[in-house]
């Protein structure tokens, strides 16, 4: 890959990743995602429009048909897993409870979190987004108490949520929190590629070092080697997009990063966001501010934009 490569994720993670937060302003983005289908058919809409492609990392769990009782039925036994995995007290318990205790009205499609017709919006936008896997019901791979056995079920649980809702095998996988574990697994399971976590840079301690070091968030992907010889492709996210932090800032370092791949030389910058930052007005507005850049930048044939399919695909073609 020489020229310089623009990769956008989303993780539609919908109320589930909200669901221990106990910030206030987290819980009004919370109370606002059962109504978030418009939201985000518009911004579907503006993708079409500009002609790209992103990757929407998906907690499978959101494709549950909530008319359906026996993947209810999974999904209530998953979720019963992961609080006696996680332990007391842990997110494992609160997101088990804030389901349970989630808002009469929840129970109807188009809600914060059993949403299929999200995903059936996406698979069928003419753009060719890619839905990638950003675990079951948001589970913490990092922590000590998820042991292989029980990553592996949640997994096999990703992939037969896809499955039973008739979508396209996921090669791409999302952690949740960005916290990497059980990598063996994923190529194990047949994942191509995941977003790994940014290289800090002497600089990044300096709140300004992205404005020291313009290409400090322009990275490459990387293979990670598994015991079992299948290949994985890191594509590490470099600039996160999201309402708690500085929208000055955040664009900022998004024209730098920008400015930097167009001079040459290949990388690669990988914006990543979430579903609830979609929601929040003023990540949206840097979000699209952000994706009509890069559009001019494909325009004058400076760089790509792919999904994390196409990079990671791309990539081992080249490494045959």
């Amino acid at each position: 890959m020489g020229e310089g490569i623009i990769v956008f994720s989303v993780d539609l993670e919908l109320s589930w990743g909200l669901a221990r937060a106990e910030h206030a302003a987290s819980r009004r983005l919370m109370s606002r995602l059962g109504g978030s289908g418009e939201v985000l058919a518009e911004f579907l809409g503006l993708l079409d429009r500009l002609g790209l492609p992103v990757t929407w990392a998906i907690v499978a769990a959101t494709l549950t048909d909530p008319r359906d009782s026996v993947r209810l039925a999974i999904l209530e036994q998953a979720l019963e897993r992961g609080a006696e995995v996680c332990g007391s007290g842990e997110e494992g318990v609160c997101i088990r409870d804030a389901f349970h205790h989630r808002d009469a009205g929840s129970d109807q499609m188009g809600s914060g979190w059993l949403n299929p017709a999200l995903a059936s919006q996406i698979s069928e936008a003419a753009t060719g987004h890619e839905l990638a896997c950003h675990s079951f019901c948001h589970l913490d791979f990092s922590r000590p108490t998820v042991t292989r056995q029980a990553a592996s079920t949640e997994l096999d649980l990703c992939l037969e949520a896809f499955s039973a809702a008739g979508h396209r095998r996921p090669v791409s996988f999302v952690f949740p929190w960005n916290r990497v574990a059980h990598l063996d697994l994923l190529a194990e399971k047949g994942f191509l590629a995941y977003r790994a976590p940014a290289a800090r840079r002497n600089l990044a301690r300096f709140g300004l070092g992205y404005l020291l070091d313009p290409e400090s968030n322009v990275s490459r992907v990387g293979a990670q080697p598994t015991q079992g010889g299948h290949p994985l492709m890191g594509i590490p996210g470099t600039v996160p997009i999201s309402w708690a932090v500085s929208q000055t800032r955040t664009r900022m370092k998004a024209k730098l990063a920008l400015k930097s791949l167009e001079r040459g030389g290949g990388g690669l910058v990988h914006f990543y966001t979430h579903s609830h930052d979609i929601v929040h007005e003023s990540s949206r507005k840097t979000l699209e501010t952000i994706l009509r850049t890069a559009r001019e930048a494909c325009r004058r044939e400076q760089v790509r934009v792919m999904t994390m399919r196409q990079v990671a695909e791309e990539e081992l073609a080249e490494r045959k």
